[in-house]
């Protein structure tokens, strides 16, 4: 990979949510062959290929391109997290991002 950001951005996601090539096109419905051809061309994905591939780590577009914690950043306690929201189902991960929001709200009252 040379200078590639969106690559490199990916290859980290995957990284840090432990997925393997196959399980990014598994989450993501993305074939394959089309990630295997982006890595191996080092070329960059198109915005609709982008958004199914972000879907697979749970993030939008917009979070693919603000700050993510770079693997030297991830502490231990993130990973296990990170471990955690992964066990979780849909209606779980939406209850706990309910839960979030209102202990951020929280915060921004006091």
């Amino acid at each position: 990979m040379n200078n590639n950001f969106v690559l490199k951005k990916l290859y980290d996601l995957c990284n840090i949510n432990n997925f393997s090539t196959y399980r990014l096109s598994q989450e993501s419905g993305v074939p394959l062959t089309t990630i295997s051809s982006l890595y191996k061309n080092d070329s960059y994905p198109s915005i609709p290929t982008l958004v199914k591939l972000c879907s697979a780590f749970n993030i939008t577009l917009s979070d693919f391109f603000t700050s993510v914690k770079s693997p030297e950043q991830i502490t231990e306690d993130d990973l296990i997290l990170l471990n955690y929201y992964h066990s979780l189902t849909p209606a779980q991960k939406k209850y706990l991002f309910t839960y979030i929001s209102g202990l951020i709200s929280d915060t921004d009252l006091s």
